[in-house]
C-alpha cells in the first residue's frame, strides 16, 4: 500500500495470476475508486509502487520499472532497470534499490529514461528527505544530494552504522528520527 497525497495505491500479489494495482482517492472521508490496473504475470512480481500524487504512477517488477498514467490501462513507458524492491520519486528523479540482485541505489531520469548515477550501498528500503536518501539493509546509509548536480561523482554521503539490534531510523522529508531500545538496561530514546 502506498499513499501520497489523497490518492491510495494497492498492489494485489498473486503468483497465479497478473497482479492488480488498485487506485483509489480520499473523498469526504470515504475511499472512491478510480481504477484498476493489470499488471501481466510476465514482468514478475509487483514489489515497488511510487506516485507523483497527481496522475503518474510507477511499478517496479523483476527487471523494469512500467510508467502509468491514472485511468489508462496500459503504461505510457517502460524503463530496464534490472529487480526493483522499493522506489521513491522527486521531481524528474526515480530512485530505486533491487537488494542484493540489483545492488546499489540507482537513480533514473524518468522523462529521457537514463540511469544518471549510482552508489554502491546495499539497501532493501529508501526514504527520501529534502537532500537526502536514508538508505536501509545491512548498514543504515545517509545519502546528502545536490540534485543540480546529480549527475556528477562526488556526492557526499555518511554511513549511519546501526550500533545495536534494537537500533531503528525512519525518514521524513524534514526529520532523520533513530529510536535506540537496549532491552537489558530497560532504556529507550528518539534522536531527532
Amino acid at each position: 500500500v502506498k499513499a501520497v497525497n489523497f490518492k491510495i495505491f494497492v498492489i494485489d500479489c498473486d503468483r497465479t495470476s497478473d497482479d492488480k494495482v488498485s487506485i483509489f482517492k480520499v473523498e469526504q472521508e470515504k475511499l472512491v475508486k478510480l481504477s484498476v490496473v493489470r499488471i501481466f504475470e510476465e514482468l514478475g512480481t509487483t514489489r515497488a509502487i511510487e506516485s507523483d500524487g497527481k496522475t503518474i504512477f510507477f511499478t517496479g517488477h523483476d527487471h523494469i520499472i512500467q510508467c502509468w498514467k491514472i485511468g489508462m490501462d496500459q503504461p505510457f513507458k517502460s524503463i530496464s532497470t534490472g529487480l526493483v524492491v522499493d522506489m521513491v520519486l522527486r521531481n524528474k528523479f526515480l530512485i530505486i534499490v533491487g537488494s542484493y540482485q540489483n545492488a546499489g541505489v540507482h537513480i533514473w531520469d524518468v522523462n529521457s529514461g537514463e540511469k544518471i548515477t549510482m552508489f554502491c550501498i546495499l539497501s532493501d528500503r529508501i526514504s527520501l528527505g529534502i537532500d537526502h536518501l536514508l538508505c536501509e539493509g545491512h548498514k543504515n546509509v545517509l545519502i546528502i544530494l545536490d540534485w543540480k548536480k546529480l549527475a556528477e561523482i562526488n556526492v557526499e554521503h555518511r554511513i549511519i552504522v546501526r550500533e545495536n539490534p534494537g537500533q531503528l531510523f525512519t525518514m521524513n522529508k524534514t526529520k532523520l528520527i533513530k529510536f535506540d531500545s537496549d532491552h537489558d538496561k530497560g532504556v529507550s530514546s528518539i534522536s531527532i
